[in-house]
């Protein structure tokens, strides 16, 4: 099980590649095949938050997002502010 830190893009691919078929095999728990597949999933993720990572959006650009996605316009911005405080409240009570 020579595995390693993924250091490329094609090193990326390769591993991807292989916990695809993995994946595809669909390993009993507690076998080498899950076990390798957990491995290459762990270093799959480590390489993708390095490379791959996407910053969280500031919250007042979510609320205003999702303010558009529900139709709100600036005559009702008011009522929207309403909603999206109750959300942020909750957001905060719930620890998130």
């Amino acid at each position: 099980m020579n595995l390693t830190v993924i250091k490329s893009y094609d090193q990326y691919k390769g591993v991807l590649q292989d916990a695809e078929q993995l994946v595809a095999l669909d390993p009993a728990a507690g076998t080498k095949d899950a076990d390798r597949l957990e491995l290459l999933t762990v270093i799959l993720e480590d390489f993708e938050r390095r490379h791959f990572s996407m910053p969280s959006p500031d919250p007042i650009d979510a609320i205003e997002f999702r303010m558009a996605g529900r139709g709100c316009v600036k005559k009702t911005w008011f009522r929207c502010w309403e909603v999206a405080v109750v959300y942020l409240r909750y957001w905060h009570v719930n620890g998130h």
